[in-house]
């Protein structure tokens, strides 16, 4: 015998665990899982992206990021989605256009992105429109155009929801055009 009681029961975390921020604690035969979702788990909770002229990344992460399980939320139909995804929102400026970009920050390589429109976080969604590897690498970036003050609800995952880690995200917009555009009169 190894000294071990026949009512013991251990459990040892799986890489996949360790990746996806799960940690496993045993007591006696009890077992307590533990997983810290990221706060912008849900649309509710999205994180406001400001569109600026030039990128100004936000920092996110989908360790332990769970599937959006809001009723009417249409999937978003590219890059391989399998869940784990996590929100942010952006309103478009005076110029009515905005890119959102994904980038690579030591963690996953391979994203997708998805613009929703809703009245609130509550929904209900209206897809409008969907991205895979449009920016560098296999991270994507997708540009919206609307009527300014339209507010964006966007969808982040990685690609086949199989790597776990931090990413960069940001929102530009160009600048709006100038007061007096009509180049075809003077005064």
């Amino acid at each position: 015998m190894n000294g071990r009681g026949a009512d013991d029961i251990h459990l040892l975390p799986t890489d996949a665990m360790i990746r996806r921020g799960v940690f496993v604690f045993t007591f006696g035969v009890v077992a307590v899982l533990c997983a810290a979702q990221p706060a912008n788990d849900d649309p509710c909770n999205a994180v406001p992206l400001v569109p600026n002229v030039a990128c100004t990344n936000t920092s996110g992460t989908n360790v332990a990021a769970t599937a959006t399980s809001t009723v009417g939320l249409p999937a978003p139909g590219c890059a391989g989605y399998g869940g784990g995804d996590l929100w942010y929102q952006v309103t478009l400026t005076a110029s009515g256009q905005v890119t959102v970009t994904t980038s690579t920050n030591g963690g996953f390589n391979d994203s997708g992105i998805a613009f929703y429109t809703a009245a609130s976080c509550a929904g209900p969604f209206t897809l409008a429109d969907c991205d895979n590897n449009g920016g560098a690498g296999n991270m994507s970036q997708e540009t919206y155009s609307g009527a300014p003050g339209t507010v964006l609800w966007v969808r982040v995952w990685e690609n086949g929801n199989n790597s776990f880690g931090t990413f960069n995200i940001c929102a530009t917009a160009p600048p709006p055009p100038p007061p007096n555009n009509d180049v075809g009169r003077s005064r």
